[in-house]
Formats: C-alpha cells, structure tokens, sequence
C-alpha cells in the first residue's frame, strides 16, 4: 500500500556511505498476494532498495511469512502483511505475533511498511497486547520528532525518517532522507483513516477474482501445513465461563452453530461437552495442541446453513468481525452472537454495532460480554 508521508523529498546518494558498512540483518514479512500489480519478490526488492536509499545502509534480507521463519539475528523486521489479504483473519493473527516478536526482542526493530494495516489492523493488536482503552490511528497527535512513533518503542509506522535515533546510531545509518523537502497538505488523520480503508475496501469489490485467489492462496498455506510446516502457536483469547455455557445450551442446544475463528478449538469442544452437538469449529490456520481440529473455512465467504447460529469469540480487530457478519446475513443466519470486551465492541462491530443488544455479561474469565443481532436478516 502506499504510505503516507509528512513531506515529499528527493532521495540523497549514500552510495560512499553503503560501502563502509556492515549489511544489517533483516526479515521482509509479506503478504503472498502482493500488491499494485506486483508479486511479493518484487515488492521485497522496491521496498528493501527504498529503505537502503533512504538510511544510506544495507539490508541483508530474507522472506517471511509467518513468524516462524524469521532468522535467528533478525535485527530488523519490515512488515507488510494486509491489504488485499483482508477478509480474514491471517494478518491479525500475524500481528499479533510480530507483536510479541517485538517484546521478545527490543534491542530489533519493526517497521510497519502499510499505515492501512496500522490503521485498521495492527493498532487493535497493540491496544489487545498493552491493555490501553486506545491505540490511536497512524500519524494521529504524534510529536514532529518522533514521525511514525506507536506505543511500543520498537515499532514505528512507515514514513518519512520514521527509524528512531537508537536504531539508526546501533547501525551506523543516516538520519533519513537528505534532499530538498516539499511541505504538504495533509486531510484530518479522521478522513485518512476513512479515505484509505473505502479505498482498498472498493480495490476489493471491483476485482471479482479476488475471493476465488485468496481462498486459493489460503488453501495452498493450509496444504503446507498439512505437509509439515509448523502450525500457529498455542493461544487463546476467551476461555468461557460457566455462565455461558448455560446461556448457549438454554438459548441453541439443537442448532447448527458455528465457531468462526475457533483457534484451539475449546469454545467448541467446551459447547459440545456441555450439550450443544452440533457446533463446528471453523478456521484458516490450525493450531499447535489444539483441543478440537477446526475445519478450513473462511467466515467471510463460508455458505452458513440458513438458521444457523453464526458466533464470534473474540474475533481479530479490523474488516473481519464485519465481514463475518455481513456473509452470515447473506446466508440467512438465524442468530449471531459476538462475544468481546466492551472496549473492543464498536470497533469490531463497526456500522452493525447498534444492531447487537448486549444480553450477557461475565461471560468469561477476562469479563467479556454477549452481543446478539438484532436486526432483520
């Protein structure tokens, strides 16, 4: 995607500068779609010569994506995962983990290379990892000294000299662009945000193609799995109360329910141990000692049997929640239940939050409450 700067420049020669200096060691993690037309190689290649020109240094890069293979000694990690893999759940979940990556390792770097993932995704994550009430937009109330700055002190957002004083001093690397700077205008960090999303959301509607290629990209990295490659790590989000329980067995005992993003599939397996059998675990990643196997199945496109209860246990932030819900009033759902922190709830639930009615509380052990639509199918 293309970044938004604070000011357009010409990029200086750090050709003399490049040639002194020991390459640092870097893990580009893409997307396996690409974007504007081009593969992920060759936006490795621009993005990579981008930033060696920019910081006068040299990257010695490999490719990534999935946490799993970032090298031992990755010093820096650009990552572009989103944009056109919207839809589901793969660059939350990703983000999650650079995240922790990040913790992990401070004395390493990551750049965010898309304020649109920032903006829509990776931000919600951080707001998770931190417990803040917010994680403001990319660009949003940031000093002019500290461009691209986010709440952890190792992220940065792509822009203009947006590589922190620390890292740049570590590596030897200039200070950031050197030419002529031309001052621009810039809309309200409010109608960016707006601006940038319908854009890719209208890219995504007008490429017919683009579900039948991403639930193929998707399937591909599911048969990759199936032949050896690592599952996810062990995580979960809710861990469901008691209280629940009785609540879906009281409301959905005989119904067709099903579990969007499963992860370990626990939710399921704790549903059906407590009377609800016919409740299927759905998701596009498996899980390392997952509890229940989940089907591979994208909640955004899945053919949900009309009637079915459609339920989202603390969803990924972002277009996915959204999407969900609008594919399961498609099918003809005949209930969604969204369970979440009320913290999370209007963002998740976007333009159909005034349609859910809030019907339990303490549902879990993190307090989370019970959302169900209301509104016509």
């Amino acid at each position: 995607m293309t970044i938004v700067s604070r000011a357009r420049v010409t990029i200086a020669n750090h050709e003399g500068m490049m040639s002194n200096q020991t390459a640092i060691r870097t893990c580009y993690f893409l997307d396996p779609m690409g974007s504007a037309g081009r593969t992920p190689e060759e936006e490795a290649i621009q993005q990579t010569g981008f930033f060696e020109d920019e910081y006068g240094c040299k990257l010695d890069y490999h490719m990534a994506r999935n946490t799993s293979e970032i090298q031992d000694g990755t010093e820096l990690l650009l990552f572009d995962f989103g944009g056109m893999m919207m839809g589901n759940s793969l660059c939350e979940d990703n983000s999650r983990r650079v995240i922790q990556w990040a913790e992990d390792h401070p004395s390493s770097l990551v750049v965010i290379i898309s304020a649109f993932t920032y903006n829509n995704v990776f931000r919600y994550e951080i707001q998770d990892f931190m417990g803040l009430e917010t994680a403001p937009p990319y660009d949003y109330n940031i000093p002019d000294e500290a461009p691209g700055a986010t709440p952890i002190h190792n992220i940065v957002v792509s822009a203009s000299n947006c590589v922190p004083k620390w890292f740049r001093d570590a590596h030897g690397m200039s200070e950031g662009y050197t030419g002529e700077v031309e001052k621009l205008t810039k809309p309200s960090p409010a109608a960016l945000l707006e601006a940038e999303a319908d854009t890719i959301l209208i890219q995504q509607r007008l490429d017919p193609d683009r579900r039948l290629r991403v639930q193929k990209t998707l399937e591909a990295m599911q048969k990759k799995t199936l032949l050896g490659v690592p599952s996810l790590p062990s995580q979960t989000f809710f861990n469901p109360s008691s209280k629940f329980l009785t609540y879906m067995k009281t409301h959905f005992k005989n119904w067709k329910i099903y579990d969007v993003g499963s992860g370990m599939g626990h939710v399921t397996k704790a549903l059906r141990k407590a009377g609800c059998k016919n409740t299927k675990a759905l998701d596009i990643n498996t899980r390392e000692h997952a509890a229940i196997e989940p089907e591979f199945g994208d909640g955004t496109t899945y053919p949900f049997k009309a009637g079915s209860v459609v339920m989202l246990c603390r969803p990924c932030h972002g277009y996915f929640p959204g999407a969900v819900i609008a594919n399961a009033i498609e099918c003809r759902a005949g209930a969604i239940i969204y369970v979440g922190l009320v913290k999370n709830v209007k963002d998740d639930l976007g333009v159909y939050y005034r349609k859910f009615k809030r019907v339990l509380t303490n549902v879990g052990e993190e307090k989370e409450n019970l959302w169900v639509y209301q509104g016509k199918k």
